[in-house]
């Protein structure tokens, strides 16, 4: 299943999901995308997978920084465009935003066509249920962006155990020390 559309609802994103090329929704070739295009037509949605990234990471949307921005969803559909760049609030200043965040290598990048794992059976939700089970929640590492379960650590760490060992390597243990060596 790939992304072929998404919203926003502040950090929580439910990404559309659907196989092929020729999905399409209504003036999804009209240029700004937020004030014409409507969503994927529903017959080519076969899913959909809610992702609720950390309070502290910012989620930026292509408008992000516009009132009329230069992007339509056609734009996005052939990837001239992420739909959705998510990263650690203290890696931006204050007035940073999408550019910021999509120009980042720390950034976590959404991109219509990407491949998104399907929902297992019985997590399909509705969007008026938020009782998501735990595990269909999907939590980016701070550091490199990559996603993880809850069953991977994503909502107790911060960061993925890569990251760690990168930043705080693994201490080697200490032999035995001799008389002199303890008195210097």
């Amino acid at each position: 299943m790939k992304i072929i559309d998404w919203e926003c609802k502040g950090n929580l994103v439910r990404f559309y999901l659907g196989q092929g090329e020729d999905y399409w929704g209504d003036d999804w070739d009209d240029v700004p995308y937020e004030h014409n295009a409507g969503r994927v037509y529903g017959e080519f949605i076969q899913g959909h997978r809610d992702i609720c990234f950390p309070f502290d990471s910012a989620v930026y949307e292509p408008d992000y920084e516009y009132c009329n921005s230069p992007y339509s969803k056609e734009d996005m559909k052939n990837r001239k465009c992420p739909c959705v760049v998510v990263i650690g609030e203290s890696k931006l200043g204050f007035n940073d935003g999408y550019n910021a965040a999509l120009a980042s290598d720390q950034s976590a990048k959404y991109y219509f066509g990407d491949e998104m794992a399907q929902p297992q059976p019985g997590t399909h939700r509705r969007e008026s249920e938020m009782d998501v089970d735990d595990d269909d929640r999907i939590y980016p590492c701070y550091e490199c962006g990559v996603l993880r379960s809850k069953n991977e650590g994503g909502t107790t760490f911060t960061v993925c155990d890569e990251c760690w060992d990168k930043k705080y390597p693994p201490k080697k243990e200490a032999g035995p020390i001799s008389y002199h060596e303890c008195r210097q």
